[in-house]
C-alpha cells in the first residue's frame, strides 16, 4: 500500500522563504496525489498571503487557509479543530525548513503500521549544509527499529523529520496559545501516546537553526513563555516523567535559570530508564553504568 501524506505549514510573515518551502513540496518525488500541503497563514501582514494564494491557485494538492495570529499552537488547534488533515501521515513542516525530494519514498519503504516515524535532518543557513544531526544513534551509525513501550527515553523531536500518524495527531491535546514552544508538547505528547516508533538514519530534511526570529530562540526573554513551559512541565510531574521533563529542561537553560531563581522545585520519586535495546551488550552495560550518576544528580536537584 502506498501511503498518503499531509503536510502542515504554519507561516508569520514569511514571504522571504516560503516559496521555498512551498517549491521544495512540489519537488518531492512522490505520487502527488498522495499529498495535501496544508498552509495556514497566521495573521501575516507582509506579502505571505499574497505568495501563499499565487500556489494554491495552480497547485491542487496546497490547501491554504488564514487565521488571526495566535502563535504555532494555535495553527495545529485550528487544523485538528477544522479537521484539515485526512491522509496517513502528518508532517508539520515550518516555512523556514525543507522536505528533502526521498523523504516520502523512504517513509514510504519503511511503513509498517508504526504510529512515528523519526528521521534525521541537515542543519542549514539558508543556502548551505552545516551540519547533520542523527535524532538517536549518538555511537553508532546504525538503524535501531524497535516497539517501544509508553514513555520509554526519547530522542530530540521537531516537527520537520517527526511523522506521525493521524490517529496519534488527533489523539494529542490543544496546545496553547499566543506562546512560543508548543511544538516540544506536541511531539512528547504523540510519543506517549505511541506504541510503536520507527527510528531511520536517513536525513529527510533540511532545518534553518539560525534564523533570526524563529520559534527556538524566540522563548528566551519571555517571562510569559516560561511560566507557560513550567505549567506544561507540570503535567509530566504528575506522570512522573523525569525523561521527558528534562528533554525539554536541558534544551533550555532560560527554563532553569529562572527555576533557580524563583526557587521552583519539581518532586520527581522515581525515573524511566533510557531503552538501550538494539546495541551490543558491551555497549547497554556501558550506558546503563554511565546514566546513573547522571540519573541522581537530576533526581536531586528537583527534589530538594
Amino acid at each position: 500500500m502506498k501511503l498518503s501524506f499531509s503536510i502542515i505549514t504554519p507561516v508569520y510573515n514569511g514571504c522571504q522563504y516560503i516559496e521555498k518551502c512551498i517549491e521544495a513540496v512540489n519537488k518531492i518525488e512522490y505520487d502527488h496525489n498522495k499529498i495535501e500541503h496544508i498552509i495556514i497563514d497566521d495573521g501575516s501582514t507582509d506579502d505571505t498571503r499574497k505568495i501563499c494564494l499565487k500556489y494554491a491557485k495552480k497547485y491542487k494538492h496546497i490547501k491554504f487557509y488564514s487565521k488571526s495570529n495566535g502563535n504555532w499552537g494555535s495553527v495545529i488547534n485550528y487544523v485538528k479543530k477544522n479537521k484539515l488533515v485526512h491522509n496517513d501521515y502528518v508532517v508539520v513542516c515550518d516555512a523556514d525548513d525543507i522536505i528533502l525530494p526521498h523523504a516520502f519514498k523512504i517513509i514510504n519503504k519503511k511503513s509498517n503500521n508504526y504510529d512515528m516515524i523519526i528521521g534525521s535532518f541537515s542543519i542549514w543557513d539558508g543556502k548551505r549544509i552545516k551540519y547533520r544531526v542523527h535524532t538517536y544513534h549518538f555511537l553508532f551509525k546504525r538503524i535501531i527499529i524497535k516497539k517501544y513501550p509508553l514513555h520509554y527515553f526519547n530522542p530530540i523531536m521537531w516537527p520537520h523529520f517527526t511523522y506521525m500518524s493521524k490517529k496519534i495527531f488527533y489523539s494529542t491535546n490543544s496546545l496553547k496559545e499566543g506562546v512560543s514552544y508548543q511544538d516540544a508538547f506536541l511531539y512528547l505528547e504523540a510519543y506517549m501516546n505511541s506504541k510503536k516508533v520507527l527510528y531511520i538514519r536517513k536525513i529527510i530534511s533540511l532545518y534553518w537553526k539560525y534564523r533570526q526570529g524563529s520559534s527556538v530562540t524566540s522563548i528566551s526573554n519571555n517571562e510569559k513563555n516560561i511560566k507557560i513551559l513550567i505549567d506544561n512541565l507540570k503535567i509530566y510531574e504528575k506522570r512522573q516523567l523525569i525523561t521527558n521533563f528534562f528533554y525539554l529542561l536541558i534544551g533550555v537553560p532560560e527554563l532553569r535559570k529562572y527555576l533557580i531563581k524563583n526557587k521552583i522545585k519539581f518532586n520527581f520519586n522515581k525515573t524511566n530508564h533510557p531503552d538501550f535495546s538494539g546495541w551490543p551488550w558491551w555497549i547497554r552495560i556501558f550506558l546503563r553504568i554511565m546514566i546513573i550518576p547522571i540519573k541522581r544528580k537530576l533526581i536531586n536537584w528537583t527534589n530538594n
